[in-house]
């Protein structure tokens, strides 16, 4: 839509333009109703060259949550700025073994390995929204791994009885509680 306010015209760019050069012609008449084709009253016609870039995009998400390993894990990314849909792609890094990204933005799967470190491994992912605008974002995800404890149950205990039974327990990290 075109507007003209005290000598000055603004025009909204429509969200199906392409990016790049485009030229905008400007026809100024001297009458209040020009006609439908801006052609009656006195006037000036003053062709513009433009040039249309991306609206930012942004990705919403910031963090992606932790998982363990043996565990089913989904969590789905988000983008806004644009033109939807969003396209979803590694740029560098790995996920963490037994996760795949999909080209809608979610991370899922079942890890089969925990991360190293305190921090787990760091992936950079990128979206790109419909007309090419993109940008990327590094993440940091952490697989726990997994605990077992021993034994897989305890014995029942008896009434007014002293109970005591050694669990222990392998996998994981140290220190662990």
């Amino acid at each position: 839509p075109f507007t003209h306010t005290n000598g000055t015209a603004g025009f909204t760019t429509p969200a199906t333009a392409s990016l790049g050069t485009a030229g905008v012609r400007v026809r100024l008449t001297s009458v209040s109703s020009p006609g439908s084709d801006g052609a009656d009253g006195n006037g000036e016609v003053e062709d513009y060259v433009t040039t249309i870039g991306c609206a930012p995009v942004v990705v919403a998400t910031q963090t992606l949550d932790a998982g363990a390993v043996g565990t089913p894990y989904s969590f789905s990314l988000s983008a806004t700025g644009g033109v939807e849909p969003y396209t979803w792609n590694l740029v560098s890094g790995s996920l963490p073994a037994g996760l795949a990204l999909s080209s809608a933005g979610v991370v899922s799967g079942t890890p089969t390995a925990a991360t190293s470190g305190t921090s787990g491994s760091s992936v950079v992912l990128r979206a790109i929204n419909s007309v090419g605008c993109q940008t990327s974002l590094t993440f940091t995800r952490k697989i726990f791994p997994l605990i077992t404890l021993s034994p897989a149950s305890l014995p029942n205990g008896t009434m007014t009885l002293a109970y005591n039974q050694t669990v222990s327990a392998s996998g994981g990290s140290l220190p662990g509680t």
